[in-house]
């Protein structure tokens, strides 16, 4: 049996694997992402898209690699996580 057929009722393991993400959670990240914000929460709002994985967040976090280097650097790690392979389980295929 293959990694991706797993457990999962046939969907593939990226999707079994993904972090929930309430609809209400990441509007309220995004809303929280503006200039007006303390730079600790705007951080922290990008690492928790980041942990979502949520690719319609991309728009909002390219805009922000440009921002002080504490917001700079966590947009990018942000990106850098959504673009990463799903994970995978240990000894997986």
């Amino acid at each position: 049996m293959s990694w991706s057929d797993a457990g999962g009722a046939g969907e593939p393991a990226e999707e079994r694997f993904a972090v929930e993400r309430p609809p209400a959670a990441f509007d309220m990240l995004l809303a929280i992402l503006g200039p007006d914000r303390d730079e600790a929460v705007r951080v922290e709002a990008v690492r928790g898209l980041g942990t979502f994985r949520a690719r319609e967040s991309i728009p909002a976090l390219i805009g922000l690699l440009g921002e002080g280097p504490a917001v700079s650097a966590a947009a990018l790690a942000a990106l850098e996580r959504i673009n990463e392979p799903a994970p995978r389980p240990p000894g997986g295929e």
